[in-house]
């Protein structure tokens, strides 16, 4: 086979394959998504997105990383965070990135798995602490191992920033009051419940493989099987000529 022809065909093989370091996270739309399989989720890759996409949303402050030149962290408060989402989710009215289902990342409660499951005094069992693999951003944490150290060096994702992210949980009234849980990634990770005033990061996420490439890697995956069937009539006739 021609050196030049074998290089295309392998190099359409292999770009058909090609996924982000950890196993189960998947680069989704040139690198500005990731589907994660193990959660059937995708997630967006900066989760500070906020900082330079607000779509006309107010209410969002954005801090630079001093470490990271243009970087920053976007916080907001709970409430401005679903006004933002429901703004990504109208975005050129069919959504960021093409996507309307943009949510923040749901908690799971109660959760075992967490290390703090003492009951409030109102009785009921709000699950915090770290551990907490039921959790979205918990599971991301303790089971894929994404945290604070390990981004923006170890791909996909690109800027954690130290600020803890919402969840789209809320905390029952009886509980906490007007609160919903929220996840920090430093550390072994740690789930806890702020007040909706505070201010804390967004994380947009969509359930399912939204951005799933399924129709151009089957394309490329014709192109170079049918290239390789070429190079192989190609050696047959030659054999035969000779």
């Amino acid at each position: 086979m021609p050196p030049r022809l074998r290089s295309l065909a392998i190099a359409a093989l292999v770009g058909a394959t090609c996924t982000v370091s950890h196993a189960s996270l998947h680069s989704r739309a040139g690198g500005a998504a990731v589907f994660d399989t193990e959660l059937d989720l995708t997630w967006i890759v900066d989760p500070h997105l906020a900082a330079v996409e607000n779509f006309g949303v107010t209410g969002i402050t954005a801090i630079p990383i001093p470490s990271l030149p243009g970087i920053h962290t976007a916080t907001m408060r709970w409430d401005t965070a679903m006004a933002w989402l429901d703004a990504m989710n109208a975005h050129q009215g069919s959504g960021y990135l093409g996507v309307n289902s943009w949510r923040l990342p749901a908690t799971l409660q109660p959760d075992a798995s967490c290390s703090n499951t003492t009951p409030t005094l109102s009785g009921i069992v709000l699950a915090t602490g770290s551990g907490c693999i039921g959790s979205e951003m918990g599971h991301l944490r303790t089971v894929e191992g994404i945290s604070i150290a390990s981004v923006p060096n170890d791909p996909p994702f690109t800027n954690l920033g130290g600020v803890s992210y919402w969840s789209g949980t809320e905390v029952p009234v009886a509980a906490a009051g007007n609160a919903a849980f929220v996840y920090a990634f430093n550390g072994n990770g740690v789930q806890g419940v702020a007040d909706k005033s505070a201010l804390h990061g967004a994380w947009a996420v969509a359930q399912g493989d939204v951005l799933s490439p399924v129709p151009a890697p089957a394309a490329v995956w014709m192109f170079g099987a049918g290239l390789l069937a070429l190079l192989g009539q190609r050696r047959v006739r030659q054999a035969v000529t000779r």
